[in-house]
């Protein structure tokens, strides 16, 4: 994997992060399940991203290379 593609997986991995800090937050303070759902689409959608980054690094470098 090249540095470029690592640094942004580590970006997506620490945003990630963050997400989940954040919806364990709204849990322990008790917020509107509506809010919480939508913060959990949000990091599926961010997790789904990351797999594309991956997915599409696999097929360039392990595949086609």
């Amino acid at each position: 994997m090249n540095a470029d593609v690592a640094n942004d997986a580590k970006r997506r991995l620490a945003r990630i992060a963050g997400q989940v800090s954040g919806i364990q937050k709204m849990v322990d303070d008790e917020r509107y399940c509506v809010d919480i759902l939508t913060q959990v689409a949000a990091l599926r959608a961010a997790l789904d991203q990351f797999g594309v980054l991956m997915l599409s690094t696999h097929l360039e470098s392990c595949v086609y290379g």
